[in-house]
């Protein structure tokens, strides 16, 4: 099995390392090469602020929801892309995970179930961190109990309508 990357994905990673050694927060490196998956504290930064900041400044240079569409705020990147964009992206990945859910299921949901209104209304703000994604999420003990959420029935559909209700949508 060959592993090398193709021509179109060497170019592809050359601007995704381009684009990150330009772009990354390079004075957080090596307090995130040292923090575990899910287990982030930055001493002297508000993780979920860090987040959105690099989130959005992903989403402006194309670099967010990679997969989704390109009319939805996406790239409509190939799975390898995202691997490769992965790769490069590396420790900074971190910052962005509390969108991990909207990108990989709230987002792709109402792109196949929503309204186009709602599509376009709310699809590319929330691949930017406009239209911030909780950190928690309905699987979590957490979330609070006027959400409605701890039914073993509840759709994905039921909680992409309801966190409007509950985020910052100005």
């Amino acid at each position: 099995m060959n592993f090398d990357d193709t021509p179109q994905e060497a170019e592809f990673r050359a601007t995704a390392r381009k684009w990150v050694d330009a772009n990354a927060p390079k004075e957080l490196e090596a307090e995130l090469s040292k923090s575990s998956l899910g287990r982030i504290r930055l001493q002297h930064h508000d993780m979920v602020e860090v987040g959105k900041a690099w989130q959005k400044k992903k989403a402006e240079g194309g670099w967010a929801c990679l997969h989704w569409p390109k009319e939805y705020g996406g790239r409509g990147a190939t799975p390898i892309e995202r691997v490769i964009w992965q790769q490069e992206e590396g420790v900074f990945g971190k910052l962005t995970q509390p969108f991990q859910i909207g990108e990989g299921m709230c987002g792709p949901t109402v792109m196949a179930f929503g309204s186009e209104e709602h599509k376009r209304h709310y699809l590319p703000r929330r691949g930017s961190a406009v239209l911030p994604m909780p950190v928690y999420w309905p699987w979590s003990s957490q979330c609070p109990p006027e959400w409605g959420l701890h039914s073993p029935r509840t759709t994905m559909m039921r909680t992409c309508r309801l966190i409007p209700k509950y985020c910052d949508v100005s």
